[in-house]
């Protein structure tokens, strides 16, 4: 172990060059994002999630090395932080344009960004794991300060939220702010919203814009997202949060049970005393559970929020329902994800792919991305999807963030449009008392 002099020198030199990268990083991303429609998802996810990193390497400014537990640990995720930072601004530089590039290397540069790509993406996901072990030990080492001071401790704030997922948010603000009045303080404990709809109509993305908006404005110290799509799922998401809470604390118990998890989870939540929410996604089957409330804290201080497909989940607390986008938003939406210009000519075309498209959110998304893959116009993606319905809807882009667990599977795949329909298809099934009559009102009307 480093004694606390080199400890105290490795931390401090690390948040420097960190810092010293990250500011410039993030800015020259956030202002390529702000002028381009075409920009890939993974540069506005780098947009959010560079200056979250930068809050915390600011905080280790003022550590102390004496008070770490584990230094040398901390000093190993400084530096790996900082040498992915690094490694990140060589693959930035190399395929993002400057105003004073020629022609010929502005398009060189397009043509190497699709290689650069999958590179970004690699050193998105290992700065979203390492920020979350970075957010752990400064929440650990908060709370050891104060129980030393005798001052209840107000910890950093820990984020356990998908490191997928688009921040291109396009429209839905009424939600929005249907979902802050719902959560925001004074109103129950703890305060419950839930968002309801049919598959693809953008709960999820919806969920984690909030989460998004909720991080900037660090009004909830602890936000945990879990997958409750099954009590197996459930069970998995929680043991992840509960043992990289109890590694980073240098807190070598073992977790018998999912009972224990959860117990070591709500303990540490409702003894730190500040706001929490919990996000439990896809909670689309909540007859596989006895009191999905059960395994959160019990304080005055929580919000929990949920996304279902299933309407008897109304009853849990404030119903939100989520249907189409508008054709304004979901022009947009479209537009970005195909990566056109908003020319009279793409609008109009991209208005009516909208509307065929019954203004759902997930298929408009997938359509943009078979759209980009082949290259083709929003106006030739029409004569396609005439021509090729089933296929275009079974399209799956090679990066992609809708995943579900499909027949009790315990990972996860990427599913489309189709395959969300199936699911919803077959949970309308499930739950109709004639489902033989569900069957014929359907294909009568063409559905299937």
């Amino acid at each position: 172990m480093a004694d606390p002099v080199t400890a105290a020198l490795a931390i401090a030199g690390n948040v420097a060059q960190f810092l010293g990268v990250a500011v410039k990083l993030g800015s020259r991303i956030k202002l390529y994002c702000g002028k381009s429609n075409s920009a890939p998802a993974v540069f506005h996810e780098l947009s959010v999630q560079i200056p979250m990193l930068c809050c915390l390497f600011e905080d280790c400014r003022t550590l102390k090395a004496e008070h770490v537990a584990d230094p040398d640990n901390l000093v190993h995720v400084l530096n790996g932080c900082r040498r992915v930072i690094e490694s990140l601004d060589r693959h930035v530089a190399s395929v993002l344009p400057n105003g004073d590039d020629a022609v010929g290397v502005k398009v060189w540069k397009g043509i190497k960004s699709v290689n650069i790509q999958s590179k970004v993406v690699e050193c998105k996901a290992e700065l979203e794991s390492y920020k979350s072990t970075l957010a752990l030990h400064l929440n650990v080492l908060a709370a050891k300060q104060a129980n030393s001071s005798g001052v209840q401790a107000l910890l950093p704030p820990f984020y356990h939220v998908p490191a997928t997922g688009r921040s291109r948010f396009v429209g839905c603000e009424d939600a929005l702010q249907s979902i802050n009045q719902a959560l925001k303080p004074g109103r129950r404990d703890p305060r419950i919203a839930v968002l309801l709809g049919m598959g693809g109509q953008g709960k999820t993305s919806l969920a984690l814009e909030y989460c998004r908006q909720e991080i900037a404005n660090r009004h909830f110290r602890f936000i945990i997202w879990i997958n409750s799509s099954s009590p197996a799922a459930l069970e998995r998401s929680s043991a992840q949060v509960a043992e990289n809470l109890a590694a980073v604390s240098n807190d070598r118990r073992t977790f018998s049970n999912f009972k224990a998890h959860i117990n070591y989870l709500k303990t540490t939540i409702e003894t730190a005393q500040t706001p929490w929410l919990y996000i439990f996604d896809n909670f689309d089957n909540p007859s596989s559970f006895k009191n999905i409330l059960d395994v959160t804290p019990h304080s005055v201080s929580g919000a929990v929020l949920f996304t279902s497909r299933h309407n008897s989940c109304a009853s849990l607390g404030t119903p939100i329902r989520i249907s189409g986008m508008s054709q304004k938003d979901g022009t947009q939406l479209l537009l970005q994800r195909a990566g056109f210009d908003r020319t009279i000519s793409h609008l109009e075309q991209a208005k009516k792919v909208v509307d065929m498209l019954g203004n759902l959110p997930l298929a408009i998304d997938q359509s943009a991305a078979y759209i980009r893959s082949r290259r083709i116009s929003p106006g030739e993606f029409i004569n396609h999807y005439e021509k090729r319905k089933e296929k275009v809807l079974k399209h799956i882009p090679n990066i992609w963030d809708y995943h579900r667990a499909i027949d009790g599977q315990t990972e996860e795949t990427p599913i489309s449009m189709f395959g969300t329909w199936e699911l919803s298809l077959q949970q309308a099934l499930e739950q109709s008392q004639d489902a033989n009559a569900t069957m014929e009102f359907l294909t009568k009307c063409g559905l299937l």
